[in-house]
């Protein structure tokens, strides 16, 4: 799923490396691929396990308030970070499915009839 979303940004390689779904700088990378709306200036990328787990959250909390309007408290940030691959796959499914819907809407000024 990670590399179905890196495969939408135009990254030629793949991740085969779980740990690499672990680090806070993916995901700032990837919101500011498809979110070049969001200030994200103020996250940057954490040095600890825990600051990283803080600016996940502050990433899952964005979708939740700012994009989606839905609640997302079932991902764990520290799930994340310590590798749980359940939480890793809800990101990256919400993140995904963000991605597809945006996708598919029509540009502005652009005509939506068929």
């Amino acid at each position: 799923m990670g590399n179905e979303i890196l495969r939408i940004l135009g990254a030629e390689e793949t991740i085969t490396d779980i740990e690499s779904f672990t680090y806070d700088s993916l995901y700032l990378q990837l919101f500011e691929a498809f979110f070049p709306n969001l200030n994200l200036e103020e996250i940057q990328p954490g040095e600890t396990a825990e600051e990283m787990a803080a600016n996940i959250q502050a990433l899952i909390d964005l979708l939740s308030e700012s994009i989606l309007e839905v609640d997302l408290s079932f991902i764990s940030s520290q799930g994340v970070v310590t590798g749980q691959l359940p939480d890793i796959g809800k990101f990256l499914e919400v993140i995904l499915e963000v991605i597809v819907q945006l996708a598919n809407q029509p540009e502005e000024g652009e005509d939506e009839s068929p």
